[in-house]
């Protein structure tokens, strides 16, 4: 039987946000892949306004299924990788891991 496999990106980005006219350590998650460290800073600014990013970290998490539950049921196999390095060098998202049989 088949499985199908889908790849999950997202960013944790810290920083601080402004509350009550207090900075408090905050960290935010960004659900989507970008292309750059600068879009999930400035997709954090869009949604949070009053967030101030200072750290973006990217992770990967994979997800597979048998083709028959694809559209009912996931489930996650492997810890989530970290990618901040491949999308700061702008490089491919790492080698996909292989399903088990």
């Amino acid at each position: 039987m088949s499985k199908v496999k889908r790849n999950e990106v997202y960013a944790v980005v810290s920083g601080m946000s402004i509350v009550d006219g207090d900075y408090q350590e905050t960290e935010r998650t960004i659900i989507g892949r970008h292309n750059s460290i600068e879009k999930y800073v400035q997709r954090a600014r869009k949604l949070y306004p009053d967030f101030l990013p200072r750290e973006v970290r990217v992770y990967r998490s994979t997800f597979a299924m048998p083709l028959a539950d694809f559209m009912q049921t996931a489930t996650a196999y492997g810890e989530p990788v970290d990618i901040t390095d491949d999308i700061r060098a702008n490089e491919t998202m790492g080698e996909d891991v292989p399903l088990e049989a």
